[in-house]
């Protein structure tokens, strides 16, 4: 009989332990990150080498109910934010293949839907949608963390970002990771 009462429970931990692993599984793949190359911001006079993105990643907070970007800058915070513009992440919830490039220029032309920085969440053309739920900056390690609610961006199952920071509006006054189109984060 008490061989018979420990197979019973053999089943129920079988289970909590798959459900455990699916949901490992569906957090690793929300998690993405993309490098960017160093040096392709310097050729810009004005522009600081501390401002080049080394490293830009999507995930998940709070359970999922934040979405979590971290820009890392080749050098300290304060000078990418004093030299020009602070980090930002532009959104295209329409999907990563949408567009081949992204226009963060000030001509008009918007590709991007939400632009996702301090002190808020924008649309393309400038009108505040929401507040940040995370902003924190680690200035000496050169980290710049971004989180907010699906809500912010009209709830979408998945959307295109990019990081960019700029040091002016020119081409070469702007590094973004990835440097072309968006990359592709779900937010479920």
């Amino acid at each position: 009989m008490a061989s018979r009462i420990g197979r019973s429970y053999h089943l129920p931990a079988a289970l909590a332990a798959l459900l455990v692993l699916a949901v490992a599984a569906q957090s690793q793949a929300n998690r993405q990150s993309v490098r960017d190359p160093v040096g392709d911001l310097s050729s810009a006079a004005h522009c600081l080498a501390d401002d080049d993105i080394r490293k830009a990643s999507a995930t998940h907070a709070k359970r999922g109910r934040i979405l979590k970007h971290t820009i890392k800058l080749a050098g300290p915070v304060t000078s990418g934010i004093n030299s020009g513009q602070p980090p930002v992440i532009f959104i295209n919830t329409r999907g990563a293949n949408r567009f081949d490039a992204v226009d963060w220029s000030l001509n008009g032309t918007r590709t991007y839907e939400y632009a996702i920085g301090e002190p808020g969440i924008f649309t393309a053309r400038g009108r505040r949608v929401g507040q940040l739920a995370i902003y924190r900056v680690k200035e000496g390690k050169g980290k710049v963390v971004l989180g907010f609610k699906p809500t912010d961006i009209g709830s979408p199952k998945r959307y295109g970002w990019v990081a960019v920071i700029g040091c002016g509006t020119k081409a070469d006054e702007v590094d973004a990771a990835p440097n072309a189109g968006y990359r592709e984060h779900r937010t479920g």
